[in-house]
C-alpha cells in the first residue's frame, strides 16, 4: 500500500511539472539575433522551423518542452504606445525579460526596462554577436567594458552584461545558469528538462531531473 502511494505521489508530481510552463519574453533591436540566441539556450533550431506570429500584436511565439519564448515587438512606437504595450502583452505574466541588442543601447530599452524594475521583473542583459565586437585600437576586454558601461548608464545602475555569440557559443552556458537561477524550483526542472546539456555540470542535473 506504501509503494502504491508512492507511486501515485510521483505522478501527480509529474502531471503538475507537465503542466508547468516557463515564459521568457525578449526584447530589443531587430536583427540582434534574438532567434539565434533562442536557438542556443535550447540547442536545437527550434526558432527556424517552431515560429508562430500573433497577427494580433506581431509577437513571434517559440514553444518547446514547456518552455515558452517570445520575442515582443518595439515598445513605444507608432504601433503601441508605451501603455499600450504594457496593456496588450502584460509584463507580470513573464518569468523573465531578455534585453537583447547588438548595436548601441536604445533609449526605448531602458525606458521599458525602467517599468520592468518598477514592476520588480527580472530583465537580463544580452550583447549578441560577442565574436563581432572589434573598436580600432582598443583590446576585445576594453572594448566589452565600454559597452557594458554604457548600459549601467544608460539604465542608471550597474548591471551585469551577458556577451553571447551564438556562432561560437560564447557565454551561452552563463546565461542559461542565470535563467535557472531566477526561476522558482518547478520552472527550474522544466527549463533543465527543455535545454541542451551546456556542460558536464548541467548534464549532471538533466540526468537526476
Amino acid at each position: 500500500m506504501e509503494l502504491i502511494n508512492e507511486i501515485d505521489a510521483i505522478k501527480a508530481e509529474l502531471a503538475e511539472l507537465e503542466r508547468t510552463e516557463v515564459k521568457i519574453a525578449l526584447f530589443g533591436q531587430p536583427g540582434a539575433g534574438k532567434s539565434s540566441l533562442i536557438n542556443s539556450i535550447i540547442g536545437q533550431g527550434v526558432a527556424n522551423t517552431g515560429a508562430r506570429t500573433d497577427v494580433t500584436t506581431g509577437a513571434e511565439v517559440y514553444v518547446h518542452n514547456g518552455v515558452r519564448f517570445v520575442d515582443l515587438p518595439g515598445y513605444g512606437t507608432a504601433r503601441f504606445t508605451a501603455n499600450e504595450w504594457l496593456e496588450q502583452f502584460n509584463p507580470e505574466q513573464y518569468d523573465m525579460f531578455l534585453c537583447v541588442f547588438s548595436g548601441k543601447f536604445h533609449e526605448s530599452d531602458t525606458v521599458l526596462f525602467r517599468e520592468l524594475q518598477a514592476k520588480n521583473k527580472v530583465c537580463v542583459f544580452v550583447r549578441s554577436k560577442a565574436d563581432e565586437i572589434w573598436d580600432q585600437g582598443k583590446s576585445i576586454t576594453e572594448s566589452k567594458e565600454d559597452i557594458a558601461q554604457d548600459v549601467n548608464g544608460q539604465v542608471g545602475k550597474t548591471v551585469k552584461t551577458f556577451f553571447i555569440s551564438n556562432r561560437t557559443g560564447e557565454g551561452v552556458e552563463a546565461l542559461y545558469t542565470v535563467i535557472e537561477d531566477n526561476l522558482n524550483a518547478a520552472k527550474r526542472v522544466r527549463f533543465i528538462m527543455a535545454g541542451d546539456a551546456k556542460s558536464k555540470e548541467f548534464l549532471m542535473e538533466k540526468k537526476a531531473v
